[in-house]
């Protein structure tokens, strides 16, 4: 039985579709998530870079912060 993932990619390959095919969609979806992160403020946009970069480079992102923005 296929993963959720795995039978995507089976029917995008079946429809024919390349690396390129989704490359709006993905930048429209990840445009949409940071915009609701930073909606959320600090907690959510913090949320957010951790899903992303993990804590870590979170970390860092925040250290090397302007407060003045």
């Amino acid at each position: 039985m296929l993963n959720p993932i795995e039978e995507l990619v089976r029917l995008a390959q079946s429809r024919g579709l390349s690396d390129d095919s989704l490359d709006e969609a993905v930048h429209d979806a990840a445009a949409s998530a940071a915009s609701a992160a930073n909606n959320d403020g600090l907690p959510g946009q913090i949320a957010f870079l951790n899903s992303q970069v993990g804590v870590e480079e979170s970390r860092k992102i925040i250290e090397g912060a302007d407060a003045n923005v």
